[in-house]
């Protein structure tokens, strides 16, 4: 029984909706009676600034943007108002100077204004106050900037940027202050180039954003680029020849820079641990010395450290160093027909070891020769090479490799 009742009413409240529904029409159809509606912010629309902008002006500011209409007529016509695109529109084509303008409005579209069944009206009577200033514009540079990091093991290059420089068209007083456009490309861990077309921020010198609506420009993004690479640290060596008395062992090294960081392709990076930047004679080292080396980048692999050169500094530890004066000294190959003789019969001589080597080091030990072969005669006196050897005693060595001694040709 009750399961009838619950249908019951079911059923007399669709019934009911029905009929109100059927008396709605009627009313509204039928009878159509008379009535008012509010249409709230209807927008305000400029026309003519195409026009505008020819003359070297632009519209600033609006007093208002939107209005509120009251609709007057009959309520069947209120549907047709409803579904209509309306709008405020606003000539502003006609103005000619800079300042504030007071204008009237007019609603669109032009078929309600004709439309006698219905009375639109608005408290201030559509005005509205619009300002107007000097159109100005000029190009500015675009710069692309990441914010972000990268993952360990890569590195970012600059950001590329497509346009390089926009055009900026606005008032005048603004455009004046507009020093370039960034855009602003952001990621975490990113080890994948990044490739947008990304908005842009127009800013001042003092990199401040200048945010203004009546400023515009002929795109809203632009290509932005930014290439992030693969890098390795790679350690600088360099090879130490023995001499001079000194091994490998004798020289504190070191190396500035140390490391250098190379990109390109992963397979040869990954087994490339060293660079070698040359050798270094310990003969030609007497106390300490400084070298500077090219570094020998491998080709088709990218320097990323800036740098191009390495100084390599030596200093010979735990030695001493002794001058010797040598009186055997031999001249072989003279050039034929002539004679040669020394300017002098001995010549000085550097010698490193241990000290206790190098007190029983006497110039008995040493002995010179002069090769002349090869050598064109030339008459008067001259210098010519001389090969420096020691005898007898080990753990001793000749410093340096650059002797010669004074001889006249007859």
């Amino acid at each position: 029984m009750s399961d009838l009742v619950r249908s019951g009413k079911r059923f007399n409240i669709v019934v009911s909706i029905l009929i109100a529904v059927l008396l709605w029409f009627y009313v509204v159809n039928v009878e159509n009676p008379v009535g008012d509606t509010m249409l709230s912010n209807v927008p305000i629309v400029l026309q003519g600034e195409d026009v505008l902008r020819e003359k070297g002006l632009i519209v600033t500011d609006l007093s208002r943007e939107t209005v509120n209409l009251k609709a007057d007529g009959k309520r069947k016509t209120f549907l047709t108002l409803y579904r209509s695109n309306v709008m405020i529109n606003v000539d502003v084509s006609d103005i000619d100077q800079i300042g504030d303008h007071q204008l009237k409005g007019k609603v669109m579209p032009d078929s309600l204004r004709a439309d006698t069944s219905i009375n639109l009206s608005e408290k201030d009577n559509l005005s509205v106050m619009v300002t107007v200033k000097k159109l100005a514009s000029k190009e500015v540079p675009v710069e692309g900037k990441f914010i972000g990091d990268v993952a360990s093991g890569f590195e970012a290059e600059p950001v590329q940027v497509n346009p390089n420089k926009i055009e900026v068209r606005g008032p005048e007083e603004v455009i004046e202050k507009i020093s370039h456009a960034t855009v602003l490309l952001e990621g975490e861990f990113v080890k994948d180039n990044i490739n947008e077309d990304a908005p842009f921020v127009l800013m001042d010198e003092q990199n401040n954003v200048i945010q203004d609506k009546s400023v515009s420009y002929h795109t809203q993004t632009i290509a932005a680029f930014l290439p992030v690479v693969r890098v390795f640290d790679v350690s600088l060596k360099v090879e130490i020849k023995s001499g001079g008395g000194a091994t490998a062992e004798d020289a504190v090294l070191t190396i500035s820079p140390s490391i250098v960081k190379l990109s390109g392709s992963e397979d040869k990076l990954r087994n490339l641990k060293e660079l070698s930047l040359g050798e270094i004679d310990l003969a030609e080292v007497f106390q300490n010395k400084s070298q500077t080396f090219p570094i020998p980048f491998p080709e088709g692999m990218e320097n990323r450290s800036g740098v191009k050169e390495a100084t390599v500094s030596v200093t010979i530890e735990h030695l001493s160093m002794k001058s010797i004066t040598a009186n055997q000294i031999t001249i072989m190959n003279a050039p034929d027909g002539h004679e040669v003789s020394l300017v002098d019969g001995s010549l000085q001589v550097w010698v490193r070891g241990k000290q206790a080597e190098l007190d029983r080091l006497s110039g008995d030990n040493i002995r010179v020769l002069v090769d002349l072969t090869g050598t064109k005669f030339k008459k008067g006196q001259q210098r010519a090479k001389a090969t420096v050897y020691l005898e007898g005693i080990s753990d001793v060595g000749i410093l340096g490799t650059n002797y010669s001694v004074a001889i006249v040709m007859k």
